[in-house]
């Protein structure tokens, strides 16, 4: 009997039942005239003269091909006017579809079991090497269908030929995953085969006795065999004969194909060659190419090479119609293939793939097609044991690439897409939405850092959830991944969750969510959105320690150098802390505002601003902001001076490791007063030990600002190749984080180095980018490191007078600032600064 099922595409409820013969054919398709009132059979010749005439493939079929359609005793069906009927009485393309499969099932029902076994000729011409032959290699040509296995196993039979080493080629057809007909049993396959070879035995004999006949046969030949659509590592491996060359062509990777090889004593050499649709840029290239001198315009070809999908067939499709429709605008060309996927050339394709699937696997891969990011497959097994199941099959057909990160072909992403939003109920779909932002939020919670990959995974999940209303389940997994991604570092993916959880949550968790996406927004450098968000979170929060996000508003324009408003809204936190008894925040903010004074350059303010701090700090019991206090502070000893007592709490602080910094963090600090003390060698080999040190709990910024400090140090030491790798190398941890306070520094440095090597044009213009930088930041040290470098490759370049102006620029800010350093620029250079 035929299978009138359409296999797993679930298709079954657009077809009558019981139908298993042209009568029974012709019955239901009067019934579809019936229920579609009953037009004449001109009227449907001309419906579908009308939609060809559409899609630009001819005109109207005779109104006697119609009725043939519909007559009981056929004995083959035109399945693709089958299509166009069913199409015209319903305006249904997936219907159209599934009666052109139905057609198809009956007319292969009447060929019997027949394996058919071709021979290819030697090419009168020569052919270029695709690959150096090997004798009684088997090479296994996968990939999806359409993407070019034939063509391939054909281009290395002729190299065969071109290489002289085969004079004959069969061509075995196996029909593995034939979209009507049952894969050949693969002892009819070898029948067929010892038939076309001549070999001895009869029809009769047992598959060995066959496999044997035929090895005799070829034995002193130079033969090719090329199995085309292979289904199974378990189906083809007995067909192979020894010592002979063989190409097997097949949708699955034939998993496990080398050891049932090694178990059946097959010596050969095997090698594998999997093809993968083409990049959009050279699918378009392709159609070029093959245009015999006619150019499209390059968005024409963009446009047709994204609806080829990189598929080899439909790249031939289309280059064969617009050979045949040489009248064709390329707008009219891109317009006929440029159409959603049920349209597209690739799409029956495709369809013939997915109806291959069992119920299962096809289910699994709608769920996968709804992720708008690749996914590991370890989430996906929590949310979705029997998707995760189905993965390994799904691979074995190319539908899903390899390896742990769970990511399908655009084309076939597009087609399963449209099957899900079809076949798949909304309930069903916001079920496994949820439960995926369950599982990705479980593994935020027993997992350690974020990488980037898992960083895309919450975008994906949050992404689903939002499309499917999973509303309460996105609001948590963003709330938990805004907490991990803020100290983790990518900002990009957590603004992305954050935006879609804010777009639907209650007002209880807003105001938490506007803080979130402040933090993330100023790290990618979106200030205002930052500010905005923070003003915001002001507004809807509930503050649980009242003045605290002033005191984050601070910070962020701190950030951006902008010291008046900083410095009011750490006094507008610390005076609603002050007055809602809440001194953790006061004493914060004080400190805060301590800090700016000393970056501002006014060091006696920030002294008492600091005692202040500690004083309030004290009373809080704030271990954590008496750490940062301490640290903060030592900087301010250095900057007047006092390198003894900034030394010993620097290594106080190293050896204590309180809470509220990174421990590796006390390095940079220690360092730094040891390079303003003038001994860099122990600079370095105090950021080396804070290198060590790291573990990577640290926040992401450490590293590079240690990477910055330890240039600056190997500079002063002399060992210039090592103080450029470090300085591009924090500049590269950094770029694009938003975090940019490493950059005067690493820039400055690189312009010392360039300096060093006698390159003051470099030199000149990397300190001017540092600068700028500095200017940016508000960082008033490092304008004034940046001016005094500027300097000096003034005096290397002769212009006495351009280093006057930056040195006397530079020692003017340090004056101004109370730093120390001042006084040695002004030893340095008495003739040009006095």
């Amino acid at each position: 009997m035929p299978r009138t099922d359409p296999a797993a595409g679930d298709d079954r409820s657009l077809l009558p039942d019981d139908v298993d013969t042209f009568e029974a054919f012709a019955r239901a398709l009067g019934a579809l005239r019936r229920d579609g009132g009953l037009p004449s059979y001109e009227e449907i010749a001309r419906r579908i003269g009308r939609g060809r005439a559409e899609a630009g493939r001819g005109g109207p079929p005779a109104k006697v091909t119609v009725y043939d359609c519909f007559r009981p005793n056929r004995q083959r069906l035109d399945i693709d006017l089958v299509h166009d009927i069913v199409l015209a009485l319903t305006d249904d393309a997936r219907r159209a579809d599934a009666w052109r499969h139905l057609a198809q099932t009956l007319n292969g029902a009447r060929l019997g079991a027949h394996v058919v076994v071709t021979t290819m000729s030697a090419p009168s011409t020569p052919v270029s090497s695709v690959t150096d032959p090997t004798d009684g290699a088997v090479t296994i040509v996968t990939g999806l269908p359409g993407v070019g296995k034939s063509t391939l196993a054909r281009t290395l039979v002729r190299t065969e030929f071109a290489a002289g080493t085969a004079d004959i080629a069969l061509v075995i057809e196996l029909r593995g995953y034939h979209a009507v007909l049952a894969p050949a049993e693969p002892v009819e396959a070898l029948r067929a085969l010892a038939r076309a070879v001549g070999a001895r035995g009869g029809s009769s004999a047992a598959p060995n006795l066959l496999r044997d006949g035929i090895e005799k046969a070829l034995a002193d030949r130079r033969a090719v065999l090329v199995f085309e659509d292979a289904r199974s590592a378990e189906d083809i491996v007995p067909l192979l004969p020894r010592g002979v060359r063989s190409i097997v062509t097949s949708r699955s990777t034939l998993h496990g194909f080398e050891e049932l090889a090694a178990a059946r004593a097959l010596r050969q050499p095997v090698a594998r060659r999997e093809l993968v649709p083409l990049p959009v840029d050279e699918a378009a290239a392709a159609i070029a190419a093959g245009l015999d001198g006619r150019t499209l315009p390059p968005a024409a070809l963009d446009r047709l090479g994204r609806a080829s999908g990189g598929i080899r067939l439909a790249i031939d499709l289309i280059v064969r119609f617009i050979r045949d429709h040489p009248d064709w605008t390329p707008d009219d060309v891109a317009e006929r293939f440029d159409v959603p996927s049920a349209g597209s050339p690739i799409h029956p394709l495709l369809d013939a793939v997915y109806q291959s699937l069992d119920a299962n696997d096809a289910a699994a891969l709608r769920r996968l097609s709804l992720f708008a990011a690749p996914v590991h497959v370890g989430t996906l097994r929590r949310a979705s044991p029997e998707t995760a199941s189905a993965v390994p099959r799904l691979r074995s057909l190319h539908l899903v690439d390899a390896g742990p990160h769970l990511t399908l072909h655009d084309a076939v992403r597009a087609h399963a897409r449209e099957r899900a939003l079809d076949e798949d109920p909304l309930s069903r779909r916001r079920s496994f939405a949820r439960a995926f932002a369950e599982a990705s939020r479980a593994r935020l919670e027993t997992g350690g850092r974020v990488d980037r990959a898992q960083a895309v995974e919450l975008h994906a999940a949050a992404v689903l959830a939002h499309e499917h209303s999973a509303d309460d389940e996105l609001v948590a997994l963003a709330v938990a991944a805004g907490e991990r991604l803020e100290e983790d570092g990518h900002w990009a993916e957590i603004v992305s969750v954050l935006e879609h959880a804010d777009a639907v949550a209650g007002p209880q968790h807003r105001g938490a969510l506007a803080e979130l996406m402040a933090r993330s927004y100023e790290k990618l450098g979106r200030t205002d959105d930052s500010l905005a968000s923070l003003h915001r979170a002001q507004r809807l929060g509930d503050e649980r320690m009242p003045g605290r996000l002033w005191n984050i508003i601070g910070n962020l324009h701190r950030s951006l150098g902008r010291w008046a408003e900083a410095q009011a809204a750490y006094r507008r936190a610390a005076a609603v802390a002050r007055e809602a008894g809440n001194r953790i925040t006061e004493g914060r903010a004080v400190g805060n505002e301590a800090n700016l004074a000393r970056l501002r350059g006014d060091l006696a303010e920030a002294c008492q601003l600091f005692d202040a701090a500690w004083a309030i700090t004290a009373v809080a019991g704030d271990a954590g902001n008496r750490t940062i206090l301490r640290s903060n502070r030592t900087f301010l000893h250095a900057a007047l001076g006092r390198f003894a007592d900034a030394e010993a709490e620097s290594r106080a602080l190293l050896a204590e490791d309180p809470p509220g910094m990174s421990p590796a963090y006390h390095t940079v600090t220690l360092a730094t007063v040891l390079l303003a003390d003038g001994r860099p060698a122990e600079a370095v080999a105090a950021l080396e030990h804070g290198q060590r040190m790291s573990d990577g709990a640290e926040g992401f910024d450490v590293l590079p600002e240690i990477r910055a400090l330890r240039a600056q140090a190997l500079q002063a030491v002399g060992r210039l190749d090592e103080a450029e790798r470090d300085a591009r190398a924090a500049l590269e941890a950094i770029d694009g984080t938003g975090f940019d306070l490493p950059v005067p520094d690493a820039l400055g440095t690189l312009a010392l180095v360039a300096l060093d090597r006698g390159r003051t044009d470099d030199a000149a213009s990397l300190a001017t980018e540092a600068l700028a930088a500095a200017e940016r930041l508000g960082d008033v040290n490092e304008v004034a490191r940046a001016h005094e470098i500027l300097g000096r490759a003034a005096i290397a370049a002769g212009d006495d007078e351009r280093a006057r102006r930056h040195l006397r620029d530079s020692v003017r800010i340090l004056r101004r600032m109370g730093h120390e350093r001042a006084g040695r620029l002004v030893s340095a250079f008495p003739a040009l600064v006095s």
